[in-house]
């Protein structure tokens, strides 16, 4: 994932910075098939 702010910045103070956290910690899995 890319992060940018499309030359402004965040304000964190405000929900930005929330979506951010909420996006940052998102839980991603990988599965990767292996043989007996």
């Amino acid at each position: 994932r890319v992060w940018t702010g499309h030359g402004r910045s965040l304000d964190w103070p405000t929900a930005q910075g929330e979506a951010f956290l909420r996006r940052a910690v998102e839980v991603k899995n990988v599965w990767v098939p292996y043989g007996d």
